[in-house]
């Protein structure tokens, strides 16, 4: 069983596409994030959608999460707390959000009885700063408020709560580091916590984008924040929310076995049909009435072997159509199909119906003509399948459905 000290094995694993290790990273950390996602949203279901949203983001991104500066777990934790935060603010008309209940992460009032880890020290520097500016920074950490919603919570001027914060921040450097607090760490921090007004936010990352020693502060402060989720409990997703992932992560390799049997065993009937049709034809004597007369020419009766046929192109005006070339073994597709140029990472399925596997057909093509190979062994039950186009920032919502004609 995986635990947290193959961590960075395990998310650089699911960075290559590994299913399993990505269903590992779930196993450790889905209790850790809906714990913190619930005590962020404050609703279930909610939490559930948001931390899907989350997981899949945390798949795109896993290849490259090193470039963050942040020790893997951190990484995804914090990718967890950004996505609450940010449905947080986006449900409230003005992106400011209530803040959250403090009970529900303030923490543990027994810091005293902790090793002398980071954790400790900084619950412990938390817990000497006086209760307003405490509960102010513990607010913006967890609710996304920003200056000018605590300023209003707590009644007093923008510039006195922007006082609080960098007062606090200033101390936990000196507890945790022992030096003296610079205005870029200050300005770090503030940026963590996320309550800068915008036009400093973006100036700050231009600055960011260039100085490696901002993103080094940066990724500190996010390693000493991250210990303030422990002080929120565990809570297991409510739901099938890895199967649901697993369909929209890893559609070919979520089919049940049974879908899969039924699949080949379409394709054997039809193998086994072709052949009962052969030996029929090649050794029932009665088969000769329909073979050529004794008088017809040999060369009569020999086929020629047929050139690929080239194929009109389709009208990209009109409704969606798809016309399958026998003698090429292509299928072309047509019409009006402009909507799709709006979606990212299609991709091209056949669907024979209920408890058949998809069989993929690639990516969609980028410029017409919009041809797909066929492979043989289908090619006789195709005018049976529906192309399926497949695309989105997962690769896994249905854009399209096209009947073959």
């Amino acid at each position: 069983m995986a635990n947290l000290d193959d961590f960075e094995d395990i998310l650089n694993s699911v960075g290559q596409g590994d299913r399993t290790a990505f269903h590992a990273l779930f196993d450790l950390t889905a209790s850790k994030l809906f714990g913190l996602s619930r005590a962020i949203l404050d609703d279930d279901e909610w939490a559930d959608e948001v931390l899907e949203k989350a997981y899949r983001e945390i798949w795109q991104n896993a290849i490259n999460w090193q470039d963050s500066g942040l020790t893997p777990l951190t990484w995804v934790l914090s990718m967890g707390r950004e996505y609450a935060i940010a449905a947080r603010r986006g449900a409230s008309e003005d992106g400011s959000p209530d803040p959250v209940e403090l009970q529900t992460i303030s923490p543990s009032k027994d810091v005293e009885t902790h090793s002398d880890g980071p954790d400790s020290l900084l619950r412990k520097a938390l817990g000497w700063l006086p209760k307003d500016r405490q509960d102010a920074f513990l607010l913006s950490y967890f609710s996304g408020i920003r200056y000018s919603e605590l300023a209003t919570r707590f009644r007093v001027p923008y510039a006195t709560i922007r006082n609080w914060q960098k007062r606090t921040l200033a101390r936990l450097h000196a507890d945790l580091s022992g030096r003296k607090a610079s205005e870029d760490v200050l300005l770090a921090g503030e940026y963590v916590l996320d309550v800068i007004p915008v036009p400093e936010h973006e100036e700050f990352e231009d600055r960011m984008s260039k100085e490696a020693e901002l993103r080094a502060l940066v990724a500190g402060w996010t390693e000493d924040f991250v210990v303030l989720t422990d002080s929120v409990p565990d809570r297991r997703p409510k739901g099938d929310l890895l199967g649901r992932l697993d369909k929209a992560l890893f559609p070919e390799q979520t089919k049940s076995f049974l879908q899969q049997v039924r699949f080949f065993q379409t394709i054997i009937w039809v193998a086994v049909a072709g052949g009962v049709a052969w030996g029929a034809f090649t050794y029932w004597p009665e088969i000769n009435v329909y073979l050529p007369t004794s008088d017809t020419s040999p060369q009569q009766t020999v086929s020629q072997i047929s050139e690929p046929k080239e194929m009109p192109l389709l009208s990209s005006a009109g409704d969606p159509i798809a016309v399958f070339h026998a003698q090429n073994s292509v299928l072309q597709l047509g019409g009006n199909m402009d909507d799709l140029q709006k979606e990212p990472n299609l991709q091209v399925y056949l669907d024979f119906g209920e408890n058949t596997e998809w069989i993929a057909l690639g990516a969609w093509p980028e410029l017409p003509p919009r041809t797909l190979d066929i492979p043989a062994e289908i090619a006789p039950i195709l005018k049976s399948g529906v192309v399926v186009i497949l695309g989105g920032e997962g690769s896994d919502q249905e854009i399209m459905r096209i009947e073959v004609d």
